[in-house]
């Protein structure tokens, strides 16, 4: 049974990239859906560029914007969504929070309360509207790169969508329940805080940032969606954690050849 009550968890996505707008475009409607609530940071200090523009969620207006601003500006803004203060959501009612002026909300700036509504001639009940009211998401920005576990404390679940091996171990020495998705070209990978501590150390090697797109790739004419599928599992294991069952604990593979096996490691002392 879904939990849409008590305090919102705390999730934080490390990664604005390939996979972390992509699940963010996924996640998002769906905790709307469900009616959960949450409170969600999304943390990456990367600026959109043209080449991101495809296969990353952004698009030619977004370029020079810090990725996280362009995010959570676009659920803000976006048809079906409303944003508003703490403030301005004690002293109004909700069907006055359709009607905030522009300006009021631009002030808002980079914290957003996300509630879906309906026109008024779409309600056909009085229960149905006020369930779709019930729903709230609490959204944030953090215009920096993760460098410190510190960064770390305030969350419950973390999930890290990056491309370099020190961030990726902040999280999984972090103690809380994380995620960590991957991929290159067609292909991805996902560790959990269930994963095998020894398969967790071993899959995480030194290595120079790379892109979810295979060097070269683009120029010739190429683009592979195995952050999609990366993309996919960070949204079935929020949902599912939410939900109180089983998330995922691992998957590696690819779109072309399907399923990997991990390499066999051995089991971690207590």
């Amino acid at each position: 049974m879904v939990n849409t009550e008590g305090t919102p968890k705390k999730l934080a996505i490390i990664g604005a990239g390939g996979i972390g707008s992509n699940l963010a475009e996924l996640l998002i409607p769906a905790l709307i859906r469900l009616q959960m609530a949450i409170q969600l940071t999304f943390m990456d200090d990367d600026k959109v560029e043209g080449k991101n523009v495809g296969h990353q969620r952004y698009f030619e207006q977004d370029i020079g914007k810090k990725k996280v601003d362009a995010l959570v500006s676009r659920f803000s803004e976006r048809c079906g969504y409303i944003e508003s203060s703490k403030e301005i959501n004690d002293s109004i009612t909700p069907l006055d929070k359709r009607e905030l002026d522009l300006n009021e909300r631009k002030k808002l700036k980079h914290s957003f309360d996300l509630i879906p509504y309906t026109r008024l001639d779409d309600v056909v009940k009085e229960d149905s509207f006020r369930n779709l009211l019930m729903s709230k998401i609490s959204l944030s920005a953090r215009a920096e790169n993760l460098r410190t576990s510190k960064q770390l404390e305030e969350f419950d679940m973390i999930i890290v969508c990056v491309d370099r091996p020190e961030p990726r171990r902040l999280v999984h020495e972090s103690g809380k329940q994380w995620i960590d998705l991957r991929c290159t070209g067609d292909g991805w990978l996902v560790l959990t805080s269930d994963s095998n501590p020894a398969l967790v150390t071993k899959m995480t090697p030194d290595h120079e940032p790379k892109s979810c797109q295979i060097e070269g790739a683009l120029e010739c004419g190429n683009l592979e969606f195995g952050f999609v599928v990366a993309a996919a599992f960070g949204a079935q294991w929020v949902i599912q954690a939410l939900r109180g069952q089983q998330p995922p604990v691992q998957s590696m593979g690819s779109l072309t050849y399907g399923a990997f096996n991990f390499p066999s490691v051995s089991e971690v002392s207590a």
